[in-house]
């Protein structure tokens, strides 16, 4: 497997792994995975919280496209927390390997940006907005590769598959991959078969790619071909939102991520367009409502594991000790620097922004630099900024005068 480079750190090849211990704390005892195997191929399960008993509930990722997030507005990113540190811990990096896209305002993300940075699991360190169109990319190649993998081999899926890399391997048979494509490699020949690590990529605040005119199709389509596909292939995707909005949550998305959470929600609207049940606004803080399909309930109620950045750096700690060094990593990344204003939506307060220029038009106003640098408490360099991502974007016109006219809000 051709994996992307680390930017600015350290990076390894999933596909030469070399074989690593897992730490004492993630082993088949835990009671949270009572029952469950570990083998890659055969499980991706995440612990999401605790049920009225106390029980913890888990979830498996491998049966599934993907997991879908939505917190709201006053909502706890909790579940995600807890659901990305029982996957690291649990898995090691020849059975899981992961990608983050950060927009910068989640408080676990920005602590594998420090603290777990460099630990084998990842394919590339917290990546910003700016490079998330590219790691997509990158991601759905991998996805295609993988299937004419399995179709060259008459294979259902990355279970057979990697049985039968396995048993290669031992008996000292190696096989070079017969599909392998020389394009955005560093390798002058195919590489040799391995089994393959299961890939999850966790998108933050997925919003800022629907809300982009320029962005939004090409996102949903990448997500359509990977969740329809991440199951025989073992590429999964975790989507989260805090933005409960019929532009953010499409009928495309909910196809795609039948497996959703919701958490402070506002309205039984809300509720109705992420689960189709009323309910999940009337979840008391600190509540998730949680709709995982067959054998899990048609609405389960979960309280969210909690994890510390104490816990977080203990973690990363025990992994990097645990585990050997990684090889050099290949690319099919663009080596081109991008710059910051690739992806205009990256300031977080572009979403807020967005809604709000949204009232201003149905209010019949335009919006200007002074309005917007009183209202959030910015500077005016921060101010120009937003507003010429907006422009960007068509949602403003590019006229110079004080006030700018909103023409695309919808």
């Amino acid at each position: 497997m051709n994996t992307p480079d680390e930017i600015g750190g350290n990076a390894g090849s999933a596909a030469d792994k070399t074989a690593a211990v897992m730490p004492d704390n993630a082993n088949n005892e835990d009671p949270a995975f009572a029952g469950e195997t570990s083998d890659s191929g055969t499980g991706l399960f995440a612990l999401l919280g605790y049920d009225a008993s106390g029980k913890p509930v888990s979830f498996d990722l491998a049966g599934a496209a993907g997991l879908l997030i939505v917190t709201g507005l006053s909502g706890s990113s909790g579940v995600q927390d807890s659901a990305l540190c029982s996957l690291i811990r649990r898995y090691g990096p020849e059975e899981l390997r992961l990608l983050f896209i950060d927009n910068g305002t989640n408080q676990l993300f920005s602590d594998y940006g420090r603290q777990l940075r460099g630990i084998p699991h990842l394919l590339a360190p917290a990546l910003r907005m700016n490079r998330a169109p590219e790691a997509l990319r990158w991601l759905r190649a991998e996805t295609e590769h993988r299937c004419e993998l399995l179709s060259y081999f008459e294979l259902k899926g990355i279970r057979e598959f990697n049985e039968k890399a396995r048993r290669w391997y031992n008996a000292g048979q190696l096989r070079r991959d017969p599909v392998w494509n020389y394009r955005g490699s560093r390798e002058a020949e195919p590489p040799y078969l391995r089994p393959l690590p299961h890939i999850l990529m966790a998108v933050d605040e997925y919003a800022y790619f629907m809300l982009s005119d320029k962005l939004r199709s090409e996102f949903e389509s990448s997500v359509s071909y990977i969740a329809a596909r991440g199951r025989e292939t073992g590429i999964h995707l975790m989507l989260s939102t805090r933005h409960p909005r019929e532009e953010i949550i499409t009928g495309r998305i909910k196809t795609c991520f039948p497996a959703r959470i919701v958490t402070g929600l506002e309205s039984s609207f809300e509720s109705r367009l992420v689960l189709g049940f009323d309910g999940g606004e009337k979840l008391p803080p600190g509540s998730m409502l949680a709709k995982l399909g067959p054998g899990y309930g048609a609405l389960t109620e979960l309280k969210p594991g909690e994890i510390s950045s104490a816990e977080i750096a203990l973690l990363a700690r025990t992994l990097k000790e645990d585990h050997l060094p990684e090889p050099a990593p290949l690319s099919i990344f663009n080596e081109a620097a991008v710059g910051e204003d690739h992806y205009p939506a990256g300031d977080p307060l572009y979403i807020p922004l967005w809604y709000y220029c949204r009232e201003l038009k149905e209010a019949g106003s335009g919006i200007s630099l002074a309005a917007m640098m009183k209202k959030y408490g910015i500077s005016r360099h921060r101010a120009q900024y937003l507003m010429s991502s907006l422009e960007k974007d068509g949602v403003v016109a590019s006229d110079v005068d004080r006030e700018r006219e909103i023409l695309d809000c919808a």
